[in-house]
């Protein structure tokens, strides 16, 4: 993975555009008849959205469970659920192909290959991007009606040309080593949790985010953080729960639940241990204060609704 390939990216994106797939579509092209078993990544979905650019060879790639050759310096688009996998076309030729992540606020590369001497592998070299559109990028991405709305798709389209031309010409050209990558994907995973902690996120998920061994992820967001994956997951959590039940409208179940713990036995073990206090015991002080307020509204004296009804009455006898 190299600025060749970035450069090579780009121009397939100006050149051919954007070829969407969205979830249960059928892909465009002449389907291939070989039958394809050992695929290097199995057919899968993720939840955020990736690119793929052919950059030498020929490939196949199963979409939706259709088989079509990729076309070279054409930019493939997998919108979330879109079931995806690939397998080398000619087993002489070989292939590299470019892969690209969208996150919060970076973009991912990488590059898989396949030759026939070593077969299937992935680059140790990797990039990750963070121009100033990728936020909006992501937000575009994420658009309920992303898979459908072309204008939509126009603006992801010319946000993505946009931040790897502002990489290219901010940025010259220069090696790329595995430890500013690491650094990288370590601050984007944190910021992936703390925007999205009330989802169902997990070691597996964040590692196939970033296209790592769930094993390889944990021991690189260590080494920076000082703690396992799962217990950042569990402390932002948690800080988001404890302002929820100081606000006092929610109950302990319903605070677990909003910030992603499914098991509220489970949340309040793991609260008491991290804060020293019940769950429990945060929400019910704040509602006696409502309950109990320091003084009684006022009453209206009993004399002056004598008077009016005197003077109904004495109306009611004029008449």
């Amino acid at each position: 993975m190299n600025y060749d390939d970035l450069t090579f990216f780009l121009a397939a994106l100006s050149e051919k555009g954007l070829s969407f797939h969205s979830r249960g579509g059928v892909p465009p092209g002449a389907p291939l008849r070989q039958k394809f078993n050992d695929l290097f990544y199995k057919p899968h979905a993720h939840q955020q959205l990736e690119m793929i650019c052919l950059l030498q060879g020929s490939l196949a790639l199963r979409i939706n469970g259709h088989w079509r050759e990729c076309p070279r310096r054409a930019v493939q688009v997998f919108v979330p659920g879109a079931v995806h996998g690939e397998h080398y076309l000619d087993p002489g030729a070989g292939y590299r192909m470019l892969w690209a992540t969208v996150l919060p606020a970076a973009l991912l590369f990488h590059v898989t290959e396949h030759t026939p001497l070593t077969g299937y592998s992935t680059s140790k070299q990797r990039l990750a991007i963070a121009p100033p559109m990728c936020p909006q990028l992501w937000k575009t991405s994420r658009a309920p009606d992303f898979a459908r709305d072309l204008r939509l798709r126009a603006k992801f389209h010319y946000l993505l040309m946009e931040c790897v031309e502002y990489t290219l010409s901010d940025q010259a050209p220069r090696g790329m080593r595995p430890a500013d990558f690491h650094e990288q994907i370590v601050e984007q995973i944190k910021h992936y949790i703390r925007e999205y902690y009330w989802e169902d996120i997990s070691l597996a998920r964040m590692a196939g985010i970033v296209h790592y061994s769930p094993g390889h992820l944990n021991a690189v967001f260590r080494r920076s953080e000082k703690m396992p994956l799962h217990r950042y997951i569990n402390e932002v959590r948690l800080l988001q729960a404890r302002q929820l039940l100081q606000g006092g409208r929610l109950l302990v179940k319903q605070a677990a639940a909003a910030v992603g713990f499914k098991d509220p036995l489970y949340f309040s073990r793991i609260f008491a241990r991290r804060f020293g206090i019940r769950p429990a015991a945060i929400r019910p002080a704040r509602r006696r204060r409502k309950q109990w307020p320091a003084a009684p509204p006022p009453r209206r004296p009993q004399a002056s609704l004598q008077v009016i009804s005197t003077q109904k009455r004495s109306m009611g006898v004029k008449r």
